[in-house]
C-alpha cells in the first residue's frame, strides 16, 4: 500500500505565515517529517509525495534524510485541487493507496483504523469520519445505517450541515485506476472534482465505507491552529537535554523540557515544561519560560 501525501496546495488563510503548512517546524523538524514518522509507525514505508514547483526541492531534502522509506516525488504545476494532484502523480498510482492531507495532525491510530477496515475488503474505498461539536469549514458526510457514504457536502454554510460527521482526508482506495477514471469524467465548475468523483462512485453502486475516528485531530487551516498541534507534539515528546547545553547552577529547569544543541540557560532563569527550545538559543538572566512555550533555534529570550 502506498501513502500519497498532497503537498502541492498553497495555504490561502495562513497570513502572515507564508511557509507551506507541512514545512512548519515542530520540535526542530518539519511537519512533513513528523507525518512520515507517524505513517511508518503504522507500517507504511512507500510514499508518493506531490509537491509544487516552489516546494518540491525542500520535500526531496526532507525525504532523503529519512531512512527505511521509499519516496516517489510528483510535480503538480498548479494548485488545482486534490483531483489534479492525483492526476499529476498518475504514473506512481497503481493498486491500493492512501490519500492523505499532511496539513492535519493526527495519531497513528488514524492509519491503523482505516487499514484494518480496508483489509476486510468489503468496500471499494474507505474514508475517515470525525464527529464535530461545532461548525467546521470542511466536507460533511451523509451516511446510512451501515456507515456507508451517501453524499459529501463540501463546505456547507453554517446551519446547513447534513450531519455532524466531518471528512478527514485519510482515504483508502483499493483500486486507484478506477478512482482516476471517475475523476476524468467529472464535470464541475467548483474545486470539488475529487469529492464529485466519490459521489459518482456511490451513485453507480460502489460502496465507500466511512470509518469513525475519535482520537486526536488538529487541522491547520488558520495561524492559531498551530498552537493545538504544538501542544500535541509537546505532550507526546520525551524530555531531552543535549550534552552541549549549558545550564547555570542558579537556573531552575523543571518538568518535561527539550533543550537542543548549544542552548545556554543563564543565571536565575526559570523554565517550566513542557517546553521546547531549539539549538543555539539563549535564555537570559531572570527570564521565565512557561509551559507550552516553543522557541525556535538561534533565538534569544532577553533579560527578565
Amino acid at each position: 500500500m502506498k501513502a500519497v501525501f498532497l503537498c502541492g496546495g498553497r495555504g490561502k488563510r495562513m497570513f502572515p505565515i507564508t511557509e507551506n503548512k507541512f514545512l512548519l517546524d515542530f520540535l526542530g523538524k518539519p511537519l512533513l517529517e513528523h507525518q512520515i514518522k507517524v505513517a511508518c509507525e503504522a507500517g507504511l514505508s512507500h510514499f508518493v509525495i506531490i509537491g509544487n514547483p516552489e516546494n518540491i526541492a525542500k520535500i526531496e531534502q526532507i525525504t532523503k534524510k529519512i531512512p527505511g522509506i521509499k519516496a516517489d516525488l510528483a510535480l503538480q504545476k498548479e494548485s488545482s485541487g486534490i483531483a489534479d494532484a492525483l492526476k499529476s502523480a498518475e504514473p506512481f498510482l497503481h493498486g491500493q493507496l492512501l490519500v492523505i492531507n499532511p496539513n492535519d495532525v493526527f495519531s497513528s491510530s488514524a492509519y491503523t483504523k482505516i487499514i484494518t477496515e480496508a483489509e476486510k475488503a468489503s468496500a471499494t474505498s474507505y474514508i475517515l469520519g470525525y464527529q464535530v461539536q461545532k461548525y467546521f469549514p470542511g466536507g460533511y458526510l451523509q451516511v446510512n445505517s451501515q456507515n456507508e457514504l451517501l453524499h459529501i457536502v463540501e463546505k456547507p454554510n453554517p446551519g446547513e450541515e447534513p450531519s455532524n460527521l466531518v471528512n478527514i482526508l485519510i482515504h483508502c482506495h483499493n483500486n486507484s485506476e478506477e478512482l482516476l477514471r471517475y475523476i476524468e469524467t467529472v464535470q464541475t465548475t467548483r474545486d470539488d472534482v475529487y469529492e464529485c468523483a466519490l459521489d459518482n462512485m456511490v451513485k453507480e453502486g460502489h460502496k465507500i465505507k466511512v470509518v469513525p475516528y475519535d482520537d486526536f485531530w488538529a487541522p491547520i487551516k488558520y495561524p492559531w491552529h498551530i498552537f493545538k498541534a504544538m501542544e500535541y507534539f509537546l505532550d507526546n515528546a520525551q524530555p531531552y537535554i543535549a550534552p552541549s547545553t549549558r545550564i547555570s547552577e542558579k537556573a531552575n529547569v523543571e518538568g518535561k523540557v527539550i533543550l537542543g544543541d548549544n542552548v545556554r540557560v543563564l543565571e536565575n532563569s526559570v523554565i517550566r515544561g513542557p517546553v521546547y527550545i531549539g539549538a543555539n538559543s539563549i535564555i537570559g538572566n531572570n527570564a521565565l519560560v512557561r509551559d507550552y512555550s516553543h522557541i525556535g533555534s538561534n533565538s534569544v529570550i532577553g533579560y527578565s
